[in-house]
């Protein structure tokens, strides 16, 4: 295990410095200029010439390209182009919001999906099998973008139940939780019935039950187990899409995080805290790759045998 996770590491971490690169390069991509940003139209070509040199525009690209990347890895990701603060503690201070967001979504994406899956898995072919299946199928289909106003109509405004913005707060947590994780709670639902479907005809699911164990306990101790594998899979990686999609989530909702962030960046063209956002949730997939492949070694061990004589 520790063999396996130095060297998943060790992966990663070239990895980091070719995102960090890649986004580092976006200032080169995108139209405008922060020059123009900051001075406005009528500026001179004195004053032009005086920022770029501050702000170290007028060096070579990979001149600016090193020297960004050199700061990321150090911790000193640049500074805010309109509010002066450091990118890093805007980051900071964002980051909380999303990350309870996030994590409250993908919990009751499990907490709602995994059980679905089972059940309809124990009534395979059945009526009630089609229609959990079904109600899956349409949690999939629904953009955030479409069941948040939507949750907000019925349950803020129609029946007065839950408010639309209160952030801190459990009630204020829950439409904005059930919208970034319906989608998600229909996909874990799909994928956990049909691991179940197919760990319940293998034949140690026949054997515990002829050796005596009572159906329930072999589901949830031996069955789960086999099939939590691709349900892994799934919820780690969906974690880093789930941190993107947030950026409209939040907005639906008013909620102060890295989406709210990144869209107030986008609109006023502020790239080094637009670079700092990218990363953030670019660095986020690779983390959660990075974890959900250490979950692999403890569900199945045989994924780190097979990785170390491979």
């Amino acid at each position: 295990m520790l063999v396996y996770t130095v060297r998943r590491i060790l992966l990663t971490f070239p990895l980091v410095v070719v995102v960090v690169a890649a986004v580092g390069s976006l200032i080169y991509v995108v139209p405008g200029s922060p020059v123009d940003l900051i001075l406005g139209d009528y500026a001179t070509e004195a004053d032009r010439l005086e920022l770029m040199r501050s702000l170290g525009l007028d060096r070579s690209f990979l001149e600016q390209l090193s020297t960004y990347v050199q700061g990321v890895l150090q911790g000193d990701w640049g500074v805010s182009l309109l509010s002066g603060q450091s990118v890093l503690e805007s980051l900071m201070l964002h980051i909380t919001p999303t990350l309870i967001l996030t994590l409250s979504s993908m919990l009751c994406a499990v907490v709602f999906g995994v059980p679905i899956g089972v059940y309809a898995a124990l009534h395979k072919g059945k009526w009630l099998d089609s229609i959990l299946m079904f109600g899956s199928l349409l949690l999939v289909s629904m953009p955030n973008f479409w069941l948040g106003p939507l949750l907000i109509l019925i349950f803020s405004l129609w029946l007065d139940l839950l408010p639309v913005t209160e952030f801190g707060t459990l009630r204020g947590m829950i439409l904005p939780s059930v919208t970034l994780g319906g989608s998600l709670s229909g996909i874990v639902a799909r994928m956990t019935r049909e691991s179940v479907v197919v760990s319940i005809q293998q034949d140690f699911y026949v054997t515990a039950l002829a050796k005596g164990l009572s159906r329930s306990r072999v589901l949830w101790c031996h069955v789960l187990r086999h099939a939590s594998i691709h349900v892994v899979s799934i919820i780690g990686l969906q974690f880093g899409a789930l941190l993107t999609v947030a950026v409209i989530t939040e907005a639906i909702f008013d909620w102060p995080g890295l989406g709210t962030l990144m869209f107030k960046a986008l609109s006023e063209r502020d790239y080094p805290l637009v670079q700092g956002c990218v990363i953030v949730f670019s660095m986020s997939y690779i983390l959660m790759n990075l974890l959900t492949d250490l979950v692999y070694v403890k569900v199945d061990p045989r994924v780190d045998l097979y990785d170390i004589e491979n």
